[in-house]
């Protein structure tokens, strides 16, 4: 991966600032041969930030979904991470949204791996 020392060109920043909001850091380091605590201390550095964009389809089909597939399969549909997937939720029940109430015969927790993905 990254020499310690290696500078970041002008095409390699500009793929970031492009990037970032849509891509993993992981992928972003893929790409530019650079390992992703690299790539998210110089979104850092640079003062960007990453804001989990939810679009209103996002939305509409996490809350028809959530209760009857797990968010390991979700975070694939909407190509967002499970541990996003679970905060969206969380949230959406602590500030009352009714679409979230937590049906009581259904208790989703995330499992190991599902944490592991974040």
């Amino acid at each position: 991966m990254e020499d310690k020392r290696r500078f970041w060109t002008k095409e390699e920043l500009d793929f970031l600032k492009n990037n970032y909001k849509t891509m993993f850091y992981k992928d972003i380091g893929k790409k530019l041969n650079k390992r992703s605590i690299c790539i998210k201390d110089k979104v850092s550095r640079m003062g960007l930030r990453k804001q989990l964009m939810w679009s209103k389809e996002d939305v509409e089909f996490l809350k028809n979904n959530y209760l009857t597939m797990s968010y390991k399969d979700i975070s694939k549909k909407l190509n967002k991470k499970v541990v996003w997937i679970n905060d969206k939720v969380s949230r959406s029940r602590a500030l009352g949204n009714k679409a979230f109430i937590k049906d009581k015969r259904y208790n989703h927790s995330l499992t190991p791996g599902e944490e592991k993905q974040s």
